[in-house]
């Protein structure tokens, strides 16, 4: 008999109701033998546990870990259970008056009014079992025995709830599908074999379809023997692959389809990427056939004609390679409000301001930044095609870009079907009004505070939730090979969402080994706050706020000392620990350009949010002036050689002004637009960084040893790996400034010739009884870097 699937899905989730940290019951409670069996329809049951092979083993209760499952389909297979049926079982050591089973498939009900499955031993012989119908997905558990919540004692999968305890976690998985038996690729090709399972189903051989980067797969590239299918592509040139297949059983039972990726010359490390976030409509107009602006509404908050062809055409012409870009952020591309939304605007400008009692003035607002989903299955028409989109993906690709869609997974526009058709998904259904954010207090109840009434706040505290937005993430991941998600509003998200996302990319989309990066945005100066949300369980890392408030500080306002700054920079990093891939930025969507502040024109100071809007519809800033270019590059050196992925937010390669939101969305200007003196220079200094740190590892994924030299205006430090040593160095003064390092405490041997990777004719220094001297000009960068031999 062939039985369920049941392996490990990383899969975290907790409600402050069930498992806040005041009764969180952690690992403890009664020692006990548990477990739980699953039967998916195929076959009749046995009363066993699931075995350590994969079958069911009476004699050895326990989880499969493994792909394989087991058991025998032949004789009389008695009654068929329905697909994802369940046991769960606990065997405590002594007496108990109750136990439940509480866990994502019922909304972590407290009680078995509340909806928990209550468990029962009606032959007294000391187990407790409790059989119930799962849907297939997910799912995590406890039991609550004698109101104490433990997670399952006898199944090992696990995963941390939160709060310092464990849940117990369940894959339910029913009908035909695809398992990846290997792969395998070097830098001209790729392999790949798979086989059709259950057991008892047989492949159609006619069935088999499979494509690589979109392009169909046929002839010898394609081959079946069996119930296996044999996949492979040679001649293939450097660039990411996204190798797909999919296929039906004899019995007319659909094998979703399996997507592998496969990196050729091109490195999987994202410590290894620089990032470039296009606004998708503020970016390029491609496509002049999409452009339709919603009549009535001001041009400064409406679509402006950015899309995906656009992204396109500058991918191909080296828009990004030139920057060292590799991997790409664009907007969330699925379909938004139609129309626009009243609300107000600054009538005003202070520092200072408070949203609630500045003056305003009515204004409409589009949702041309793609915050406002409505269709979650479709595209954005004014951004382009479906097809327009894979065409623009499989280009970043061809040129070894990576691709990261901007995931909104808080909420939806109220206009949505999924609000419409399912409240229950969601926090104050009906009551939206009544809980927002800016009234509430954006961190008194972040996870079910609403943005706006007409954003409905998803609450994953229900399985449905959960599990219809990963669906769907999924199926984009699928719809256009996206290789990450940058998660939007990371603190306003239950961890439920985060945790189940992970683990089913985990099973689903990494199944080479490469990790689809999970990078989320929790816009906030508390460190400790953006460390919560990172894990294995949890995202790969996110955008480090902290070090962009020193950044600015330091570089923007120079309000404190660059010694000060490094200080701040490396404790946040401490926070977040070796393992995390975090951002570091300069600039966002969501705050004035970098430019406008270092250059006094926003009038106000770093991270006045409130009043750099007010700036931007009262009296929006000119072009920056030689002072906020200078800078500009400054943080620009001091970012490429800091751990972690750069972020150039469009338009600050070349110093784009602007205050706040809209107006740091300016349309993106390119060649003759920019201004020779400042602008052009600008562009091409960035241009250059990115192309020193493509060209030493050091500078990626190198060890960052203390600061070798700092100051109020000066700092040195060092990146080392890959066997190199790469020296950055800063001087933010007015007058030139003389740098002697310790170069023998990194092991330099002297005699050894460094030269500045930025200036020309390069800046040059040997080490010399174990120091490297050299002086720096005033506000000057330098990336000193070993001379070839």
């Amino acid at each position: 008999m062939k039985k369920i699937l049941v392996s490990l899905w990383v899969l975290v989730f907790f409600s402050a109701a069930c498992f806040g940290p005041g009764n969180s019951p952690g690992d403890g409670g009664p020692d006990a033998d548990g477990a739980v069996e699953t039967d998916d329809g195929d076959g009749g049951g046995d009363d066993g546990a699931v075995g350590d092979d994969g079958g069911f083993d009476a004699g050895d209760p326990g989880f499969d870990a493994g792909p394989d499952g087991g058991g025998d389909t032949g004789g009389d297979a008695g009654p068929v259970h329905p697909c994802g049926e369940t046991t769960f079982r606990y065997r405590p050591q002594g007496a108990v008056a109750s136990v439940l089973v509480s866990g994502t498939f019922n909304g972590w009900a407290a009680s078995e009014a509340a909806g928990a499955y209550a468990m029962s031993d009606p032959d007294q012989d000391g187990e407790w079992t409790a059989t119930r119908v799962i849907e297939p997905g997910t799912h995590q558990y406890k039991f609550i025995v004698d109101g104490n919540w433990i997670p399952d004692p006898n199944n090992p999968h696990q995963a941390d709830d939160g709060y310092g305890g464990k849940n117990s976690v369940l894959v339910i998985q029913c009908g035909a599908r695809l398992r990846v038996l290997s792969y395998q690729n070097d830098e001209v090709s790729l392999r790949a074999v798979l086989a059709l399972e259950p057991e008892e189903l047989s492949l159609d051989p006619a069935s088999v379809r499979a494509s690589l980067n979109f392009a169909a797969l046929s002839g010898a590239a394609v081959s079946v023997s069996g119930d296996t299918i044999t996949l492979q592509a040679s001649g293939l040139t450097r660039g990411i692959y996204d190798l797909r297949a999919a296929a039906r059983a004899t019995d007319g039972s659909v094998a979703p389809e399996v997507l592998l990726k496969f990196h050729l010359g091109v490195s999987a490390d994202w410590r290894d990427a620089v990032l470039y976030f296009v606004m998708t409509d503020r970016f390029f107009d491609g496509n002049d056939a999409n452009n339709t602006p919603v009549a009535g509404v001001d041009s400064r908050v409406n679509f402006s004609g950015g899309d995906f062809a656009g992204i396109r055409q500058k991918i191909a012409d080296g828009y990004f390679g030139r920057l060292g870009v590799n991997a790409i952020w664009i907007s969330w591309p699925v379909d938004n409000l139609d129309g626009y939304e009243d609300g107000g605007r600054a009538d005003e400008h202070y520092c200072g301001m408070n949203p609630a009692t500045m003056r305003t003035a009515p204004m409409k607002y589009t949702a041309y930044h793609g915050y406002w989903p409505v269709n979650l299955d479709r595209v954005e028409e004014r951004f382009g095609t479906e097809e327009d989109l894979r065409e623009l993906v499989t280009a970043a690709h061809q040129k070894g870009i990576r691709v990261l869609l901007d995931l909104t997974a808080n909420h939806v526009h109220t206009a949505s079907p999924l609000y419409q058709q399912h409240p229950e998904y969601f926090n104050y259904a009906g009551h939206g009004s009544e809980h927002i954010c800016q009234n509430v207090g954006w961190d008194n109840d972040p996870e079910r505070c609403w943005f706006t009434a007409y954003l409905a706040d998803l609450d994953y505290t229900k399985s449905g939730a959960v599990q219809v937005m990963t669906d769907m993430a999924l199926d984009w991941i699928h719809r256009t090979g996206a290789d990450g998600f940058r998660v939007d509003a990371v603190k306003h998200v239950n961890r439920a969402f985060l945790t189940a996302l992970r683990s089913r990319l985990k099973d689903e989309i990494e199944l080479t080994g490469i990790p689809f990066y999970l990078v989320g945005e929790t816009f906030t100066g508390d460190a400790g706050l953006i460390q919560s949300f990172i894990g294995d369980t949890l995202i790969h890392g996110q955008f480090d706020f902290p070090a962009n408030m020193q950044i600015l500080r330091g570089f923007a306002t120079q309000e404190d000392s660059l010694m000060n700054i490094d200080s701040a920079v490396r404790s946040a990093k401490g926070t977040y620990g070796a393992s995390a891939i975090m951002s570091n930025f300069i600039g966002n969507h969501d705050m004035a350009r970098f430019a406008s502040l270092a250059n006094g024109d926003t009038g106000c100071g770093v991270w006045d949010i409130t009043s750099d809007i007010a700036k931007g519809w009262v009296s929006p800033p000119p072009d920056a002036g030689e002072q906020g270019h200078k800078r500009l590059r400054l943080a620009f050196a001091y970012l490429m050689g800091l751990p972690g992925i750069p972020l150039i937010y469009y338009g600050d390669e070349f110093g784009q002004s602007g205050a706040g939101d809209p107006d740091n969305r300016r349309r993106m200007r390119f060649g003759d637009d920019l201004s020779d003196a400042l602008e052009k220079p600008t562009l091409a200094y960035v241009q250059k960084l990115g192309m020193i740190r493509a060209a030493h590892p050091a500078l990626r994924t190198g060890s960052w040893p203390p600061a070798l030299a700092a100051g109020t205006d000066y700092l040195a430090f060092a990146r080392q790996g890959s066997g190199e040593t790469v020296f950055v160095a800063i001087n933010r003064g007015a007058s030139t400034r003389a740098f002697d390092l310790d170069a023998a405490g990194l092991g330099i041997q002297n005699g050894q010739i460094f030269e500045d990777a930025l200036s020309q004719p390069p800046l040059s220094a040997t080490v010399s009884a174990g120091r490297l001297a050299f002086s720096l000009p005033a506000v000057t960068a330098a990336i000193l870097v070993p001379k070839a031999p």
